[in-house]
């Protein structure tokens, strides 16, 4: 992937199509990855359930007139495949082992809920592996899934209610919504670790929120393209460089904002006492 990259992408947009397809975050230079993670926006380059389900849809799409059945075995097998390129990491896992029950109970006619697939997927893979428990990247996949599960519906509906933003388009307030439901529970947790937090996150992600789908997309369709006919790589190669240099130019900008970030250290007891209050606010 990474010499057919090169034939069509400079570096900067090269490395960056390896982290938000396969979650390759070697290759992304310090200043890059430093923009990325001041601005809040260092998820996007990590492999995540929207990757998984954009496999499965895909073939599932292209194989639905052998039949459902045919179809989702071929789309499972596709991302399984696709696990196998990027890496069985935790946060891969995460998606997979979700993105795995949430078919199976679609193509058994079950009503699925979230919140049971999101535990019953880390059970399995506490089961697999208890170690895990420990792991930064297990903690981090799971807290900002179970963020955007349980306060996604709330937020949304308050946000929608304020004066200031009931005009303003779905658009616009649902990337902001889930970006503030997964950080509600995931940024404790980053600044536990890291002692750092990012004061633009919000902002940056509905700007960024925008680019993610499509750059993805046509990153996706661009290599099964370029494998056919290289100018149709060349069209598709076109209208994402153009994506990619919107996207590090965002980045940049609120990556190097003075006040984009600021070093702050919570203890385990702050902590745990913002996740009672949490839990308060849920019950309540």
């Amino acid at each position: 992937m990474n010499s057919l990259f090169s034939n069509y992408f400079n570096s900067t947009h090269r490395v960056l199509l390896l982290g938000i397809l396969f979650g390759i975050k070697s290759q992304i230079p310090l200043e890059l990855s430093t923009a990325l993670k001041n601005s809040g926006t260092i998820h996007t380059v990590v492999v995540s359930g929207f990757n998984i389900n954009i496999v499965f849809n895909t073939l599932f799409v292209l194989t639905s007139k052998l039949g459902k059945r045919v179809s989702f075995i071929l789309s499972i097998f596709s991302v399984l495949y696709y696990v196998h390129i990027v890496g069985p990491t935790p946060p891969v896992l995460r998606a997979l082992f979700m993105c795995l029950m949430y078919r199976f109970s679609k193509l058994c006619g079950r009503e699925s809920r979230g919140l049971y697939i999101l535990i019953a997927s880390m059970i399995v893979m506490l089961t697999i592996n208890p170690h895990l428990i420990s792991d930064i990247s297990f903690q981090f996949s799971f807290t900002s899934t179970l963020g955007l599960i349980l306060f996604n519906s709330k937020i949304n509906n308050l946000l929608t209610k304020l004066p200031i933003l009931k005009h303003f388009p779905k658009l616009v307030l649902e990337p902001f919504s889930e970006t503030l439901s997964a950080n509600l529970l995931l940024t404790p947790l980053i600044s536990y670790y890291f002692g750092r937090l990012s004061l633009v996150s919000p902002l940056a992600n509905i700007f960024i929120s925008f680019l993610i789908a499509p750059i993805t997309y046509l990153g996706f369709i661009f290599i099964p393209f370029e494998w056919v006919d290289p100018i149709l790589g060349t069209l598709v190669a076109l209208p994402l460089k153009i994506l990619l240099t919107i996207f590090v130019t965002l980045v940049t900008f609120f990556g190097e904002l003075s006040f984009s970030s600021t070093w702050f250290r919570i203890t385990t007891f702050e902590m745990a006492l913002y996740y009672v209050l949490l839990a308060l606010f849920l019950i309540v």
